[in-house]
């Protein structure tokens, strides 16, 4: 019973170890990726948001 025990101990932390590696390759492109989506959100947000504040001062908050 304790040689099953061990060597079930043992299999699960040799697997846990490939598994951490291969992660860690995955999540620096998903940092890359989530990097360029944010990027992407924030110039499509803030141009309308610049556009309407440069005719603000052009013309007036007021104004159609």
């Amino acid at each position: 019973m304790r040689f099953i025990f061990i060597l079930f101990l043992l299999i699960t932390i040799s697997c846990t170890n490939k598994n951490k590696s291969k992660q860690t390759e995955t999540s620096i492109d998903s940092t890359e990726n989530f990097i360029a989506v944010l990027d992407t959100i924030w110039e499509t947000e803030q141009t309308p948001i610049r556009l309407r504040d440069s005719l603000m001062r052009i013309y007036g908050a007021e104004s159609k």
